[in-house]
């Protein structure tokens, strides 16, 4: 089954109809709901709901808000405490020559890892995050249809994996972020890398725990 294409039975309009094949059409929105309720709580679970179910998602769109910007700056404090913790060893290192190379090698490494400063782009990027998450590019390989046909032999296509779809590429999320190409890749590809895996990665484990709640009422 495909639990988006379940999901999307929740929303009154807008119904997405690219998902993959699959579904019982015995379930009741009532029964999809119960199982949507066993997902763990969390970033994955207000994910699937936003992509799958806007409608619900609506209603909650604060709180998913709220744990993206968790996660993003969470990460981003980490990596500014590792910056700091590495100055501080350089400050304190001594006359020693091997501290003061192994100290600086560190903050050269912590430096390069440092996101840019806080500012209003963070916010353009979790949202620009969610809608490439949404709306997905089409395989150019499969044109979105998961499969190719060579001599008659139908295979899973290689470049998407069978899903139909690809990730965005830097020019569009640069024009998202309202940027250049050569800025985005400077200062910004890193960070939006990283929460999109994340953020992907949420998605898939909410994905298998609504398919496992979903088990008993399909057997």
């Amino acid at each position: 089954m495909h639990t988006g294409k379940l999901m999307a039975r929740l929303n009154a309009k807008n119904v997405r109809f690219d998902a993959g094949s699959g579904g019982t059409p015995e379930l009741t929105p009532a029964d999809i709901s119960a199982a949507l309720a066993m997902v763990p709580p969390g970033l994955g679970r207000e994910l699937l709901c936003r992509v799958w179910w806007p409608d619900g998602a609506a209603l909650t769109s604060h709180e998913l808000r709220m744990l993206l910007d968790g996660a993003l700056f969470g990460e981003w404090r980490e990596r500014a405490d590792a910056m700091v913790i590495a100055q501080i060893r350089v400050a304190t290192a001594g006359e020693s020559t091997t501290r003061q190379r192994m100290a600086r090698h560190a903050l050269d490494g912590a430096k390069a890892r440092m996101w840019p400063s806080i500012g209003e782009t963070y916010a353009r990027l979790r949202d620009t995050v969610v809608e490439e998450l949404c709306d997905p590019r089409l395989c150019p390989d499969c044109k979105g249809h998961g499969h190719t046909t060579t001599r008659d032999i139908e295979r899973a296509c290689t470049r998407c994996e069978g899903s139909g779809h690809v990730a965005r590429g830097p020019t569009w999320r640069a024009e998202r972020l309202g940027m250049k190409h050569p800025s985005y890749l400077a200062l910004w590809d890193e960070p939006y890398r990283w929460l999109l895996a994340r953020c992907t990665d949420e998605l898939q484990d909410a994905d298998r725990a609504m398919v496992k709640a979903l088990g008993p009422v399909v057997a």
